[in-house]
């Protein structure tokens, strides 16, 4: 036994201290290490399509939200400010939950998270199909649904992400054009359910619809799984240590007894005997006297402790920081990007959302608008699949290509405004269609382009936080606004923050660009 763990008490017989227990720091589940290697192929393309999977069925009720309830809501009597509310509170509560994603990644597995999060959606809209009342609705769907779909996409996001390095682009392709299908049948299905079952049957069949996503997060295994192993270096020393002609007899084993066991003259056998013998001697007379620590030994133990250097404490804010990330704010083009996706984010999601009562203001018949959509939703899904291949004719970096698709869906939602009929309805959706696909796919790698993989929970977790907040900020808005004015002038308000975002990014090249005259940083825009 160790001296350390032993104290005499007064008789002098020696007793055992019970050793400190250790405690063992918890594994970061996100950081995988410097050396890890994305598979990039074999298992990771089922994992791109099962995250589309999961994204079409959970976007699936929000999607149909407009056609499922646009009636029911005129007669629960809820006002445009109150529908627009609902909506942006789900949103809210999707993003500002990103805030858990740094600590809650590093205690648990992308796998975990979504079958979590698929359970709590299907929560949220199974309730939502009894909603009667306003408040009803802000709990069921804006908190429930919304706490569990954010759980469901930041778990196929991290995904998709550590399975892909070199093929992202592609893999965000197939991500989504699989769950570009959901806008092409999915109004079908709804305006045929309401005929059929009405509004609540049609919301619980969406809610066993979502249930699917348990299923898809299953096929999010564990990355090391699918991992190429490499060869132990012993394999391939032995390999380079054997002579090509086997002219020498000394083989690796013999080596490596030589290495672990050297021979010694006689004299130096004699000379490690007799020191033997004498350690043992001292070891003999050690075991005849107890192990003991006097009084004043005791107090120069301990003030040798207390002479230790002590760690400063972090304060409160600090272990705040460190905790959740929020360091990642100090980077000013992380924060810019992160602005710049909130304004475009809000702006598109509402009016996808907003898109059945904004046809059905300008007075089109409901079997209309699904044909749009539908159209649009075709369209979208069939250059999602081509992106990959227009990518990589054009090299461009991803913020140029999202940049085109974000100024090619103003330019349609302002087509939107003017007096138009059924045919020019159909060529603005599938002018639509087309751009949409550029911003929905590369939308999903600016934030992995910029943080490297263990910060990317806490990154992407941080931007849906700031767009959660800013949709409770200035949801109720949007309603206003409509109350106020009318949908054409409430779309060029969203072409508006579309515009205001993409001059933000290109300030930041102008700056990064003056502050340094010679070397040109074309890779954002070029």
């Amino acid at each position: 036994m160790d001296a350390n763990n032993q104290l005499c008490d007064q008789n002098g017989a020696s007793k055992v201290l019970p050793k400190k227990s250790v405690k063992t720091k918890k594994r970061n589940k996100s950081d995988l290490g410097d050396n890890f290697v994305a598979p990039d192929g074999g298992w990771a393309w089922l994992v791109a399509v099962a995250s589309g999977f999961n994204m079409l069925v959970i976007f699936a009720a929000a999607h149909q939200f407009g056609i499922i309830f646009h009636q029911h809501m005129t007669e629960l009597k809820i006002s445009n400010t109150q529908l627009t509310t609902i909506i942006n509170t789900q949103i809210a509560v999707s993003g500002l939950t990103g805030i858990i994603n740094g600590p809650l990644f590093r205690r648990f597995s992308y796998r975990q998270v979504g079958l979590i999060g698929s359970v709590l959606s299907f929560a949220g809209l199974f309730a939502c199909a009894f909603a009667d009342s306003f408040l009803w609705f802000i709990f069921s769907f804006s908190c429930c649904y919304g706490f569990g779909r954010s759980f469901v996409i930041s778990s196929l996001t991290i995904a998709i992400n550590t399975y892909f390095d070199k093929q992202r682009r592609a893999a965000a392709s197939y991500r989504f054009g699989v769950a570009s299908l959901g806008p092409i049948f999915l109004p079908y299905l709804a305006t045929f359910l309401m005929d059929s079952y009405g509004v609540k049957y049609t919301m619980l069949c969406f809610a066993a619809f979502s249930l699917n996503a348990f299923v898809g997060s299953l096929i999010f295994q564990p990355v090391k799984w699918h991992v190429r192993k490499e060869k132990p270096e012993m394999e391939v020393l032995e390999k380079f240590h054997v002579d090509d002609d086997k002219g020498n007899d000394l083989n690796i084993e013999t080596r490596r007894e030589e290495e672990l066991f050297p021979k010694y003259t006689k004299k130096e056998t004699e000379h490690y005997e007799h020191e033997l013998q004498q350690l043992n001697g001292t070891r003999e007379s050690a075991n005849n006297h107890s192990l003991s620590l006097t009084t004043k030994e005791k107090q120069v133990v301990q003030g040798e402790k207390e002479d230790d250097p002590k760690k400063p404490r972090k304060s409160c804010m600090s272990s705040f920081v460190t905790f959740f990330d929020l360091d990642l704010l100090r980077d000013f083009s992380y924060l810019n990007l992160v602005i710049g996706l909130t304004l475009i984010n809000f702006s598109e999601m509402n009016f996808v959302i907003l898109t059945p009562f904004i046809l059905k203001d300008f007075g089109f018949a409901m079997h209309d608008i699904a044909l749009a959509l539908s159209l649009m939703g075709f369209c979208d899904l069939i250059i999602r699949f081509l992106v990959p291949v227009i990518t990589s004719k054009l090299k461009l970096s991803n913020k140029a290509y999202f940049t085109f698709g974000v100024l090619a869906m103003c330019v349609g939602r302002f087509a939107l405004t003017f007096d138009i009929n059924f045919s020019s309805m159909i060529a603005i959706f599938l002018w639509m269609g087309f751009c949409k696909s550029f911003r929905t796919v590369i939308s999903s790698l600016l934030i992995p382009d910029h943080v490297p993989l263990k910060r990317l929970p806490a990154a992407a977790g941080i931007q849906r936080v700031i767009s959660g907040a800013f949709c409770m900020a200035c949801g109720p808005l949007v309603g206003l606004i409509r109350d106020k004015t009318s949908y054409g002038f409430t779309l060029n308000c969203f072409n508006l923050l579309c515009v205001l975002a993409l001059l933000l990014w290109f300030m930041e090249y102008l700056i990064h660009k003056c502050s340094k005259p010679s070397v040109l940083d074309k890779k954002d825009f070029c």
